[in-house]
């Protein structure tokens, strides 16, 4: 498996042809899957409009016997759980959750496993 690169033009738009590029050339060389959406996917800079359309598109060219799998964590369990939504209308075989950090502090063991059964639970 392997990380896409989310490609964007010189106006900071997603560039689709870029990308399906980008995923053909992963699929010619035989890979069993593709992380849409991850840290390597600039997930960072991704808004989920940009981040659904990334899903709809990779969905497309991804063959069904081949995983797609969805980057979708964020620091907010809430919007976890609506792009595991998104992953899953989109077709993701599987998702990708972050731990929360930016409140390091508060991330006690209890927070983190309520923050992953929630976003579990509402998948």
């Amino acid at each position: 498996m392997v990380p896409a690169v989310s490609t964007f033009d010189s106006r900071g738009d997603l560039d689709r042809a870029s990308f399906l590029s980008n995923l053909d050339a992963h699929l010619a060389h035989g890979v069993d899957g593709i992380l849409v959406a991850g840290s390597s996917g600039e997930s960072a800079l991704l808004d989920d409009e940009d981040r659904r359309s990334l899903l709809g598109w990779a969905r497309e060219r991804i063959p069904a016997d081949k995983w797609m799998l969805a980057g979708i964590g964020s620091e907010s369990t809430r919007q976890t759980i609506s792009r595991a939504h998104d992953a899953k209308a989109a077709g993701a075989t599987a998702v990708l959750v972050v731990s929360p950090h930016y409140f390091l502090k508060r991330m006690t063991e209890a927070a983190l496993l309520a923050h992953f059964r929630a976003v579990a639970d509402a998948s």
